[in-house]
């Protein structure tokens, strides 16, 4: 899955990976095809993790609902307001609205459980990402035997072919 960057990531079970996406990548890369968040390098991801204390500019907030509406999976608890001080409470007002609609909170925590189709997309908030890759039907990418959890591992698809890169770092 996809996540927006923050200092902390969220926690990626195992046998899955998970890359993360800046603002200006999020807006000017990100499209949606086939209900996946698609790069124009071919990358593909099924879902996009917004965090808890995602303050976007209203560019972003735009981008995010358009992405729902165009077939994406978001999972977050909705945003807490713009990041900046120029035109603060406008932004603030745009981004509350946008929040609302997607995640049916702004600016608090939220711990009731809710799915919310929208367009071609869904959203999920007070779910955790584990809980949607369930709910989703997203099975793991690798399963690795025998507990060898210092596996690294990468995977990428190329039109009909999966090509996986595994390396033990260990000296085992």
């Amino acid at each position: 899955y996809l996540q927006l960057s923050r200092q902390k990531k969220t926690f990626i079970p195992e046998g899955y990976k998970a890359d993360t996406c800046n603002e200006k990548e999020s807006l000017t890369r990100l499209s949606v095809k086939d209900n996946k968040l698609l790069l124009p390098d071919g990358m593909t991801y099924k879902m996009l993790i917004v965090p808890n204390d995602c303050k976007p500019e209203p560019e972003l907030a735009r981008k995010i609902e358009k992405l729902v509406q165009d077939g994406a999976v978001v999972v977050g608890n909705g945003f807490r307001g713009s990041p900046g001080l120029n035109k603060a409470a406008e932004n603030d007002l745009e981004i509350k609205s946008i929040s609302e609609r997607l995640f049916g909170s702004f600016g608090e925590k939220k711990s009731e459980k809710r799915v919310c189709n929208i367009g071609k997309g869904k959203v999920y908030s007070g779910y955790s990402a584990q809980e949607v890759l369930a709910l989703e039907e997203i099975s793991k990418d690798v399963e690795v035997l025998d507990n060898e959890k210092d596996l690294n591992w990468i995977h990428r698809n190329d039109k009909n072919e999966d090509y996986y890169f595994i390396s033990n770092p260990t000296s085992d």
